[in-house]
């Protein structure tokens, strides 16, 4: 199991084989799975980096 914490509202968890996207910034509780040799694996993780990079700077979340 791998946990990255990427702020104090989100993170990722890799699992037997799987990514979970666990995301409580906004209050609406997200969750995404998919397999870690997906096709769409790394598109998925770079859009949600970006979209939490841009929270970050506009003040909506703390960087851990």
């Amino acid at each position: 199991m791998k946990i990255d914490v990427r702020t104090r509202d989100c993170c990722y968890i890799e699992l037997n084989d799987y990514v979970y996207y666990i995301d409580d910034s906004t209050g609406e509780q997200i969750v995404h799975k998919w397999h870690k040799d997906s096709v769409d694996s790394f598109e998925r993780i770079s859009k949600i980096d970006r979209q939490v990079k841009r929270a970050i700077q506009r003040g909506y979340l703390e960087e851990e």
